[in-house]
């Protein structure tokens, strides 16, 4: 709240009037149009108006802060994270950029490639090589053995050599 403003609210108390021990607010003081956000009514007393008022610190204590400087502080430090952020996306923009440069320019490689006739007649080749090397490969390995019975492995399982009796 402003200090203008904050005067006229303590000139409007001085005026209030008392009768028989009770105070009662003068009627200028209702219409005063307030920015502070803890006027729920217009004929609270001047005292529950200002409880929501940041700018007062009536703490007294040494430790805490003024408002002003703990509000500048969380702004730096809003500054400081929104500042980060951008250097980050700035980075990432560059090594996106650098990745698309390097995929272009091996793409225009390829495609030269591809225009020179005797260069996409040899790599043509080279391929037939190396399919039919993959032929033979296939071709040349051995069938797994046959599946083998389990009772291969335990066959002593049942019968007299377990002292089991047969199933």
């Amino acid at each position: 709240m402003s200090p203008v403003r904050r005067s006229l609210l303590q000139e409007k108390q001085k005026k209030s009037l008392t009768r028989s021990g009770v105070e009662y607010t003068s009627l200028e003081s209702d219409n005063l149009n307030l920015d502070s956000s803890g006027q729920a009514s217009p004929r609270l007393s001047f005292s529950s108006l200002n409880l929501n008022d940041d700018n007062n610190n009536n703490s007294g204590s040494p430790s805490s802060r003024p408002l002003g400087v703990k509000k500048s502080k969380i702004k730096r430090k809003i500054v400081d994270q929104t500042t980060s952020v951008i250097n980050t996306l700035e980075e990432g923009n560059k090594h996106f950029l650098e990745q698309l440069k390097k995929s272009s320019e091996q793409r225009q490689h390829d495609l030269e490639i591809q225009k020179d006739p005797n260069v996409r007649e040899y790599f043509e080749a080279v391929k037939a090589q190396i399919l039919q090397k993959r032929g033979h490969q296939q071709q040349n390995q051995q069938t797994p053995p046959p599946s083998t019975s389990f009772g291969q492995y335990f066959n002593d399982l049942c019968g007299s050599k377990s002292n089991l009796p047969d199933y």
